[in-house]
């Protein structure tokens, strides 16, 4: 919940006007888009990087919880950036699935566009480096 007139999630409501003798602090509620957007980064370059994972080896090597991972490998699998593969089977419990980037999930375009030089370039989600 958030609350327009407030100015500070931390001020205390008796000092607001209307609000005297209260003497408590008002909750104000945060959006956290910010967040998921940069956790689905660090899923996203997990898998790149070392390749396809079951969700339960992402959390473990992202330090997410399982349930962050499974909710946001879903909207990935829905935005078609990831795919899932065959099941690995032979351990105990529920075979595991990996999840592997889809290459045809993104796409990035680079030009480069001096007066003595041009360069194009098309690379899938798989080719992208992220440090150049």
């Amino acid at each position: 919940m958030t609350y327009e007139s407030a100015p500070s999630a931390t001020e205390p409501a008796s000092s607001r006007p209307g609000e005297a003798g209260r003497g408590q602090l008002r909750p104000r509620g945060s959006n956290h888009v910010g967040m998921r957007q940069y956790n689905e980064r660090v899923l996203l370059q997990a898998i790149r990087l070392h390749g396809e994972l079951p969700k339960a080896e992402l959390a473990r090597l992202t330090h997410l919880s399982n349930q962050t991972v499974s909710m946001i490998v879903n909207a990935l699998l829905e935005d078609g950036l990831v795919v899932k593969r065959e099941p690995l089977r032979g351990r105990i419990g529920q075979p595991s699935v990996p999840i592997a980037l889809n290459p045809d999930g993104a796409y990035a375009l680079g030009v480069d566009k001096r007066p003595t030089w041009r360069a194009r370039d098309l690379g899938d989600i798989e080719s992208l480096d992220g440090g150049s």
